[in-house]
């Protein structure tokens, strides 16, 4: 039997008193065990290799297992015997007893071993967990019943914590019944000062008000929806010293009780998925048999549900607390909650996220093979001349260049009307879903879902039961965001890999800096074991746009990936990132030229710029869209920052997310306001016919392109009119650029992903392209170095005093006279990048003539400035080299 085999008596040492005594003892017993069980033998592999001679009875046996077991089944089996009996005799000889399988958990609910022993008690259990349908079936419900036992003792001591922080925020209540902005949250934050200063915050160009106060530093406001952005995580002031309680001491130590039920949780969701991946295999279909502790979710089979409110409870306290790392002692426990009821999810998510990229690769690999197969398109300069023909319908233009596919416009109404979504058949195709992925997602899942034979074994309560897991760790996520987004911002497990990473399909959860360094760390993997040549491009300075066209254009996307190295002709630079940063500027600039006719301002801020309906009249419009698109999204892609503000509509369609009616008001107010005119009233008080039709006008002729077949004689009527609201939205900001939009999205997509961009939304689309948009002068004199100048030397105090009498128009040139960008790095000036990664600005001192003007090395983030008797001096030298070299290598 298996309690009188080596492996056996092995385990049984474990119930030594020596033994339970020692950590070191317990540890190397694990090890030799953990290593043992590498041998036995898998009830997969036995299955196939298992003959029917005794001759191969010998081989059947897993090298590892030990001589005895061979022999006794060897001698077992009788010449002639079949499969079946040979499995059977194997199973009599695995780990079935209770008793013994018992020792191996209690290592895990006793504390009796280190990490690395939890470890090799973590692989243990996961070789022995494999033998049989009987050995894990014992396994998984005593893993069970002790991660029962591990909650019950995590639960009491959370609530000893949260008394005990009950306690310390009524005094702090009490001693300060005010607070101030600095010990609320973010949000909270932004609120109190948008009501206390009001008007008397600067706005931007676009609109976008700002807090003056330097209390909100990293907090901006959405220019979209008037919600807070959290570009870095703002420091709380605190007014104690770090939170030190006696309730925490056994929540933090390293054998505490919370993190060993988190290690528990993974056993037992590893093997649950180990199953579930190997019955995926056909061999296994009739022999791995799914018993009621796997087939019930996890969460219904624990029934933590008390302690899982208790957390909530206790989160809620330390979010009270000026402590902001306080949070972080419950991490483990988070955790936990998050495998609990989002690990399916996120399984099944990883899964069709595969799929849905070998599906896109395919694709885009199917079209270089047709565009390899095809005539390249021409430069600009050997073009054909030969126009091509304008788009009539809508329709006619969704027949375009293949990138994934665009979203139908989704008509959305206030409280008082009736939210109603439509679809037609030309974008019946191209719905995509919030968050990240796209609309077809959900369909993908279904299918990808009906296609798992364990789905099959699942009953529709228990597919009710996952529902309600996703709900509930959704509201768990909601209600506690602030102290999600704190425990990421502190970990060193990318987000992906760890217990969070279902968060990834819900990253409305997530703040922007969170969100940033994931699409950052998912870039550099892309890249990883890639090495990035060098790639020179050369042009001239007044002629940047064509000259980079025609040297990039021809480069295949891995070509666009690698390092640009700018060379401007007659210019004697030597690019080592601040020719680079230049160059982005300048081209950004002119892709808004008017004399390519690719975009145009818009109508309704005459501040952010729009795809031109009209720009056909270019007959390189679709090529120039695609160079376009790859610009951007390589600037993205090397961290750098352009001039360049769109539409709100339009960054929609770069994020896949579904545009609405209310998109109409920046690109046509005066349109916008007759739909919602149409919306509010009956349709008999427009006092005219209204039909499924509408004129359009193009270099000075009219003419009406029908929303349907026949259109022009089909009148809108009260029961309608939101068809027609859709459809005409359709047509204006999806149907009539459908062509140029697709053609700029295939060239973005090469460089960047469509799953990778889509977890931003629109604000944070254009922060991640323009930067931030004000100069914050106290940030940049914080994070500034001095070489043969101190900071209480005279010059320095003039040269900040001017530098903060500049308006934000003469800051931005600064920049771009002493960094190559007029751009602020989204993390402020401490992630300023120089030639060897960050590098902070720099002034250095000139010793020269006093009649020099100021000089920069944009690749160093360095000024020289000479050492001028006066403050005007020294004002007026600073503006006059800002205003005449701001751009372009020479001496001054």
């Amino acid at each position: 039997t298996f309690d009188e085999s080596p492996f056996g008596q092995l385990i049984s040492m474990l119930s030594y008193d020596i033994v339970k005594k020692s950590c070191q003892l317990t540890d190397k017993l694990l090890r030799l065990l953990s290593f043992i069980s590498v041998g036995l033998p898998d009830e997969r592999v036995s299955m196939n290799k298992i003959p029917t001679t005794e001759t191969g009875s010998e081989n059947t046996n897993v090298a590892g297992t030990s001589a005895s077991r061979s022999i006794e089944v060897k001698r077992a089996s009788p010449e002639g015997s079949t499969l079946l009996s040979d499995v059977q005799i194997n199973e009599s000889l695995l780990p079935n007893s209770e008793g013994q399988l018992l020792l191996a958990i209690e290592v895990l609910t006793s504390k009796s071993c280190s990490e690395e022993g939890l470890e090799d008690a973590t692989s243990l259990l996961l070789n022995m967990s494999q033998c049989s349908n009987q050995t894990r079936t014992v396994i998984l419900n005593l893993l069970i019943r002790g991660a029962k036992d591990l909650a019950r003792m995590v639960k009491r001591q959370i609530t000893d914590l949260m008394l005990e922080l009950k306690e310390i925020n009524c005094k702090q209540k009490s001693n300060f019944p005010t607070p101030t902005s600095t010990d609320t949250s973010p949000e909270e934050q932004i609120g109190t000062i948008h009501m206390q200063q009001g008007a008397n915050m600067p706005s931007t160009s676009l609109g976008v008000q700002l807090p003056c106060s330097t209390k909100t530093k990293g907090i901006l406001q959405d220019r979209f929806t008037k919600e807070t952005v959290i570009i870095t995580a703002p420091t709380k002031v605190k007014q104690t010293c770090e939170l030190q309680l006696t309730s925490m001491i056994p929540l933090i130590s390293k054998t505490s009780s919370q993190a060993f039920f988190l290690r528990i949780l993974k056993v037992i969701i590893q093997i649950r998925e180990a199953v579930r991946e190997a019955i995926n295999k056909d061999e296994n279909k009739s022999r791995i048999v799914l018993g009621p502790t796997e087939l019930t979710p996890l969460s219904e089979t624990l029934g933590l549900d008390d302690l899982w409110d208790t957390l909530s409870d206790c989160l809620l306290e330390l979010e009270e607390t000026a402590d902001n790392h306080a949070v972080l002692v419950l991490q483990p426990a988070v955790e936990a909650f998050f495998l609990v009821h989002a690990s399916q999810q996120n399984k099944s998510n990883r899964a069709n996220q595969r799929q849905r990229d070998e599906q896109q690769n395919s694709q885009r690999q199917n079209q270089a093979n047709d565009t390899n197969g095809s005539a390249a398109p021409a430069p600009p300069t050997q073009a054909s001349q030969s126009r091509p023909t304008a788009p009539t319908t809508a329709t006619s233009q969704s027949s375009s260049s293949v990138v994934d596919p665009l979203s139908p416009i989704t008509i959305t109404f206030s409280h008082e009307y009736e939210a109603e979504e439509y679809d037609d058949s030309d974008a019946a195709s191209t719905v995509t879903a919030p968050d990240a992925g796209t609309a077809t997602q959900e369909e993908e899942d279904n299918t990808a879902n009906k296609q798992q034979p364990e789905e099959k074994q699942l009953s529709s309560t228990t597919r009710e039961a996952l529902n309600a897991d996703q709900k509930k760790f959704l509201q768990f996520a909601e209600k506690h965001r602030t102290v999600l987004n704190q425990i990421l911002r502190q970990t060193t497990t990318h987000l992906s890999d760890g217990p969070f990473a279902v968060l990834v399909d819900h990253t409305r959860i997530l703040d922007f800096d969170v969100k940033r360094r994931y699409f950052r760390t998912e870039l550099d993997r892309l890249d990883e074991g890639i090495r990035r040549e060098e790639l020179a491009i050369h042009v001239h300075r007044v002629t940047v746009f064509e000259d980079s066209f025609r040297e990039l254009y021809r480069r295949n996307p891995e070509e666009w990936k690698n390092r640009f190295y700018i060379v401007f002709e007659d210019e004697e630079g030597q690019d080592a990132g601040g020719l680079l940063r230049e160059w982005y500027v300048i081209i950004s600039r002119e892709i808004f030229n008017p004399m390519y006719a690719l975009f145009t301002v818009s109508p309704g801020d005459r501040v952010t710029y729009m795809i031109n309906p009209s720009s056909h009249a270019n007959p390189n419009h679709l090529c120039y869209y695609k160079f376009v698109g790859r610009v951007i999204a390589k600037a993205i892609y090397d961290n750098k920052l352009l001039e360049c503000y769109f539409t709100r509509s339009f960054y929609k369609h770069i994020l896949g997310t579904q545009v609405k009616y209310t998109d109409m008001e920046s690109e046509d107010y005066g349109f916008y306001k007759g739909l919602v005119f149409l919306l509010e009233n009956h349709i008999s008080a427009l006092g005219y016919e209204l039909t499924f039709s509408l004129e359009v006008q193009e270099f000075g002729v009219t003419e009406v392109r029908d929303l349907i077949p026949n259109g022009r004689n089909i009148p809108v009527t009260e029961e309608n009119k939101l068809e027609y609201i859709h459809l005409v939205c359709q047509l204006k900001m999806s149907g009539s650029i459908r062509q140029q939009l697709n053609a700029f999205l295939d060239g973005f997509y090469d460089i960047i992903p469509k799953r990778l961009i889509s977890i931003f939304n629109e604000q944070e689309l254009e922060l991640l392209i323009s930067g931030l948009p004000i100069v914050d002068i106290e940030d940049l004199k914080a994070n500034t170095e001095y070489h043969k100048y101190q900071a209480n030397s005279i010059q320095i105090q003039w040269f900040w005093r001017a530098l903060r009498s500049f308006d934000q128009a003469d800051r931005a040139k600064f920049l771009q006279f002493v960094t190559g960008t007029s751009k602020v790095p989204l993390q402020g000036f401490g992630a300023l990048e120089g030639m060897n990664g960050i590098q902070k600005f720099q002034i250095h001192r000139d010793d020269r003539s006093t009649d020099r003007l100021p000089s920069a090395h944009t690749c160093f983030n360095q000024l020289d400035l000479p050492v001028y008797k006066t403050y005007d001096k020294l004002r007026s030298s600073l503006l006059k080299a800002i205003h005449e070299c701001s751009e372009g290598f020479g001496f001054a």
